[in-house]
C-alpha cells in the first residue's frame, strides 16, 4: 500500500499542534526525568511554552516548577557541586576555629573552617597578619565556601571515570583534608580512575597518619567517607 510522504508529515504536524498530544508529551518527560539515572535538574525551567487551558497542564508544569522531579543521589552521574549533605558533613569534621590553629595531618597554619593561612605551624609569618584578631563565622562560611569550588573543580578535574552524587562529596571531603596535591598522587584515585570502584572504600584508612602517628579525628572522618562513598550514609 502507497503512503504518500506529505500526508505523514501532514498527520505529525497536526498531533504537535494538538494540546492534548501536548500534555501528554509533557507527562511522558515527567516521568522520564523522575526514573532517570542521568543528572536532570529540571527547577531552572522558568516558563513551559505550551499554552494548554487544563488542569492536567498545570498539575505538570506544577511538578517541573516545584523540584518535585528530581534524582537520588546515589543516581545522579558526575556531580560537580557538594550536594548539602555533603556541606554539613564537612563543615562538622572541619569544625569552627575563630583563631589560627594547625590543621590535622598536615601540621599546617589554619583558621575558621580548615582555611590555609599558610604551609608549616602559625610562626608569626606577615600571611598572619590580617587573622591576628581571628575571623568571625560568618566570615568563616564565606572563605569556607570559596575553597570548597578549588576543590569541587579539583576533583571534577581528577576524576576520569563516572561517580555518583556521594561519592563525588567524599572524595571531596577526603582531598579537602588531604590537599589536592596529595590526593591527586593517592593510591585510591588511582584504582578509582581504573574503574576498580570495590577497591576505594578500604582505601580511605591509609590516610590515618599524621606525623608518624594516627588520629582518632581521622580514623572516624575516613570511615564516614568511606560510608558515604559506598552506601550513601551521611553522618
Amino acid at each position: 500500500m502507497h503512503i504518500e510522504i506529505s500526508k505523514i508529515k501532514n498527520a505529525i504536524s497536526r498531533a504537535i499542534k494538538n494540546r492534548w498530544f501536548q500534555v501528554v508529551m509533557l507527562f511522558i518527560v515527567v516521568a522520564f526525568v523522575a526514573n532517570s539515572t542521568g543528572p536532570f535538574i529540571v527547577y531552572q525551567i522558568k516558563e513551559i511554552p505550551v499554552d494548554v487551558p487544563c488542569k492536567a497542564y498545570e498539575v505538570v508544569k506544577t511538578i517541573i516548577l516545584t523540584q518535585i522531579v528530581t534524582v537520588p543521589p546515589e543516581k545522579m552521574v558526575n556531580p560537580t557541586k557538594v550536594s548539602e549533605n555533603g556541606l554539613e558533613f564537612l563543615l562538622h569534621y572541619e569544625g569552627f576555629q575563630a583563631s589560627m590553629y594547625e590543621d590535622v595531618p598536615g601540621g599546617n597554619c589554619t583558621i575558621g573552617y580548615g582555611h590555609l593561612v599558610h604551609m608549616n605551624p602559625c610562626n608569626g609569618d606577615s600571611s598572619e597578619n590580617m587573622w591576628s584578631s581571628g575571623i568571625s563565622k560568618k566570615n568563616a562560611l564565606i572563605l569556607f565556601e570559596s575553597d570548597l569550588s578549588i576543590f569541587e573543580i579539583g576533583v571534577s578535574k581528577l576524576v576520569t571515570v563516572d561517580i555518583n552524587q556521594c561519592q563525588f562529596d567524599a572524595l571531596v571531603s577526603l582531598s579537602f583534608n588531604l590537599g589536592l596535591k596529595k590526593f591527586s598522587e593517592t593510591e585510591l584515585l588511582k584504582q578509582l580512575n581504573l574503574g576498580n570502584y570495590n577497591a576505594v572504600p578500604e582505601l580511605f584508612n591509609k590516610h590515618i597518619w599524621s606525623g608518624g602517628y594516627y588520629w582518632e579525628g581521622l580514623i572516624k572522618r575516613r570511615a564516614a567517607e568511606e560510608r558515604i562513598f559506598s552506601s550513601c550514609q551521611y553522618d
